[in-house]
Order: C-alpha cells, then sequence, then structure tokens
C-alpha cells in the first residue's frame, strides 16, 4: 500500500482540484498515463520517475510527438525543447515530495518545471512514487535538500557542494539547483487538469 491512510491521501488531492490514478506497480502506471494522453503532444519536464518507467520510449513508439530537453547537450535547442514541451497537450513531470494532507512540492533549478505545473500547458501528469510521500511541508523540503538535490547534482554532474555533503548548503554555486520553491495546495486555473498518478513503488529522486 502507498501509504496507512491512502484512502485520505486520495480525498486530500481531490479536494485540492487534481485527478487522482492508482498503480499497483511501474507497468500500471505506464499503462495509465499511455490512456489519459491518447494521441496527443506530450512535453517532459526533466523526470527521473519518467525515464524509469520508459515513458517517452513508449510515446515514441506509437507515433505521439513528444518534447523533451533530457538528453540534450546542445544549450539553444534545450532550451528551445523546454519551451515547446510547455505548448503541449499534456505536460509530463513528478514531484519531489507529496504531503500526507495532499500538498505537491518541488524545487527547480531554472523553473520550467514549475513553472509548467502551474501555468501554460492545456494538461499535467504527476507521476509520483511511494518514496516521494512524507509528513508535512518541512519534511518535504527536507527530504528534497538532503535526497533528491544531491542525487540530481550526481545525475547532472554538477559541481554543487550538496553533491559532496549529501545536504543544501545553501550555495551560490552557477549551477546551483535550489533556486525555486513550490508549493502546490491546489490545481490552478493555469491548467485544464492535473492528473496525480500514485505509484506503489519507488520511483525518481
Amino acid at each position: 500500500m502507498f501509504c496507512e491512510n491512502y484512502d485520505s491521501l486520495v480525498c486530500a488531492l481531490e479536494k485540492r482540484g487534481f485527478t487522482v490514478h492508482t498503480a499497483s506497480n511501474r507497468d500500471e502506471a505506464l499503462t495509465i498515463v499511455l490512456d489519459i494522453v491518447g494521441d496527443s503532444k506530450v512535453g517532459f519536464g526533466g523526470s527521473v520517475t519518467a525515464k524509469e518507467l520508459g515513458l517517452k520510449e513508449a510515446l515514441d513508439n506509437r507515433g505521439n510527438i513528444t518534447n523533451t530537453h533530457n538528453g540534450i547537450t546542445d544549450k539553444a535547442e534545450a532550451e528551445m525543447q523546454r519551451r515547446l514541451a510547455k505548448e503541449a497537450d499534456y505536460y509530463i513531470c513528478s514531484a519531489n515530495a507529496l504531503t500526507v494532507d495532499g500538498k505537491i512540492i518541488n524545487i527547480d533549478g531554472m523553473g520550467n518545471r514549475v513553472a509548467a505545473m502551474i501555468y501554460g500547458p492545456k494538461n499535467v501528469i504527476s507521476i509520483i512514487g511511494k518514496n516521494k510521500l512524507v509528513e508535512n511541508i518541512d519534511a518535504g523540503i527536507e527530504r528534497i535538500h538532503t535526497v533528491a538535490c544531491p542525487k540530481n547534482a550526481e545525475r547532472l554532474n554538477r559541481n554543487t557542494p550538496c553533491r559532496t555533503s549529501g545536504k543544501c548548503e545553501d550555495c551560490d554555486a552557477p549551477l546551483r539547483m535550489c533556486n525555486v520553491i513550490s508549493i502546490l495546495e491546489h490545481k490552478t486555473s493555469g491548467v485544464a487538469s492535473f492528473h496525480v498518478v500514485l505509484v506503489d513503488d519507488e520511483l525518481g529522486y
């Protein structure tokens, strides 16, 4: 089970305007997302969770148009892909933390992901593994500072203090990743629908 008070979490998310889907494993989560987007155009944030599901490959294989900056080394092309992703019918992302009362917490370096979750794409899908669940906002930010950011710094080969120390040092490094904190307490009117896919598996950072 995703958590002890699973029904309460689902209810809390629904009251906050999110459409909730539940998956018992990764394969089920992949099927759910593919069914939601249909043949629509899909944009991606920098989501390790989506990569672990093989979501982009599955969409590409069936003919969906996709936009992602992941794996692109040319800065101009990567920036163009970020902007195109925001204009997609569906924007795919995850969350850095999810509180038991349904608040979605993220910390971004550039801000493209949190911006898209607030305003821009017609629809958003956030795929969240059970390892992201926290008790409250403070615990969520702590999780991001000690888990998500150090691991992402390693993954992206960024020379930030957190990569070495394993925790946020409130640095001023050029490639600092903790520039924007976003706490979604409710779906905004800036997106038509916001789907949350809860997966009973550990996914992403």
